[in-house]
């Protein structure tokens, strides 16, 4: 229905499974939740959802989780000629699953240069919309991380990502 609508789908994480290793230095939130949305976006991407829906304009907080640093291990499963994954891998898609990456749309919430470099690199300016994880202590809830990484490329890439909000709309 959100694709009919053409509205736009804003996934964050949230408390999922509880387990003691994510009880002490909030590991829940640095490692728990961006691992929580790479799962479920994985899986849809599996589900074939990214087929069916392909105007479905998903927007992934803190710029996907560990999503854009699996893209290769999701290739393996749908690329293993052996792997006993392998058919349920492939029943529901008809191309490796990074490259529906390009399909979802991630925030800037990366909080480190490198690492948008590296989303920009693997999907593109035209996917990234410019973010702050407000009103979250541990985020960049003014975004003055994110801009200083951005003063890194140059000034349409910038203005792409600051504008692709709007555009989304």
């Amino acid at each position: 229905e959100c694709a009919r609508q053409n509205c736009i789908v804003f996934m964050h994480p949230t408390t999922g499974v509880e387990r003691p290793a994510f009880a002490d230095y909030t590991m829940l939130q640095l490692v728990g939740w961006p691992s929580e949305t790479a799962l479920c976006v994985a899986r849809l991407i599996f589900a074939g959802l990214f087929e069916q829906l392909p105007h479905l304009k998903l927007v992934l907080a803190h710029g996907g989780g560990t999503l854009a640093m699996l893209a290769g291990r999701l290739d393996l499963a749908y690329e293993a000629p052996r792997y006993e994954a392998n058919p349920a891998c492939r029943a529901n898609i008809s191309r490796p699953p990074s490259s529906y990456l390009r399909d979802i749309y991630y925030d800037t919430v990366v909080a480190h240069p490198e690492a948008l470099d590296f989303l920009l690199r693997l999907v593109g300016s035209e996917r990234i919309v410019f973010g702050t994880d407000f009103p979250f202590e541990i985020g960049d809830a003014e975004g003055a991380k994110v801009l200083q990484a951005m003063e890194r490329h140059p000034e349409t890439v910038r203005r792409t990502i600051l504008q692709n909000g709007a555009t989304l709309l």
